[in-house]
């Protein structure tokens, strides 16, 4: 048994990776690479090799997002991402945290042409989202959802339209 000092600390170390994984995996959508799908793989492995917390938290989790991505595309070249996988990401990711995550994958998927920074272009694409995306379709991104689903909220929402051209194929059907 350990004390709570250290229990905190494994949670907070938790919440780090979890963070990281994040980032990893919309680094992965914005460039499909090998290094950034190593990248996922070596975080969840991080994940994994976390035990206990404060909160008793269950890190299995990591273990079916390793083996998502593996079925997806280990062995396979010129990676394809799809709404499925856009869903997939979401799905795991805090119900209240999902519409968030998604706009910022959004706005790191547009080009950088404005003299904003990025956290301003950000903030202008939440208020748009938020503004433009209906309560029952926020709902419905709280829930587990597929890929097509994903996919007409943001048609419905015109969200879509933030996105450059060759990122829209992640949601074509």
């Amino acid at each position: 048994m350990s004390d709570a000092l250290t229990d905190i600390s494994r949670s907070e170390r938790i919440s780090e990776y979890c963070r990281e994984l994040i980032k990893a995996e919309k680094d992965f959508f914005i460039n499909p690479s090998d290094e950034n799908l190593k990248s996922i793989y070596c975080t969840c492995d991080a994940l994994l090799g976390c035990h206990g917390g404060y909160w008793g938290e269950n890190v299995g989790f990591a273990n079916k997002i390793k083996e998502h991505y593996e079925k997806r595309f280990d062995g396979k070249e010129g990676y394809i991402i799809n709404s499925e996988d856009i869903a997939y990401f979401l799905n795991w990711i805090n119900k209240d945290y999902r519409l968030i995550e998604l706009t910022d994958l959004l706005t790191r998927a547009q080009p950088r042409v404005s003299n904003n920074n990025y956290y301003d272009d950000l903030n202008e694409n939440l208020e748009y989202v938020y503004n433009n995306v209906s309560v029952k379709a926020h709902e419905r991104i709280k829930n587990n959802i597929t890929g097509k689903e994903l996919g007409d909220i943001l048609k419905e929402s015109k969200i879509l339209k933030m996105l450059p051209t060759n990122y829209k194929k992640w949601f074509d059907f």
